[in-house]
């Protein structure tokens, strides 16, 4: 849910609350359980903002699965996208 709110926001005017709100979900990565840091790829993947590739290169070589996963189909979606546009 926070997710959501996040990315709803991130074209509005609240674009600067929100952006401000990721950054504390990136800098508490290691503690949030595997459905945040899930959910966290994701919205990352999907905004396509150059500042996250750090975390994002993090998340690819998270411990558990599911996560990891999650941030390599969301790049190979990407590369598919980035393709197809040349």
């Amino acid at each position: 849910m926070v997710c959501a709110a996040i990315e709803a926001a991130w074209r509005s005017p609240e674009h600067e609350r929100a952006a401000a709100r990721l950054d504390e979900l990136c800098e508490r990565l290691v503690s949030l359980e595997a459905p945040w840091r899930r959910d966290v790829a994701q919205l990352l993947g999907r905004l396509d903002d150059k500042r996250y590739d750090a975390v994002l290169a993090e998340l690819m070589h998270d411990e558990t699965s599911s996560v990891a996963r999650s941030v390599r189909v969301l790049s190979a979606a990407t590369s598919a996208r980035a393709a197809e546009a040349t």
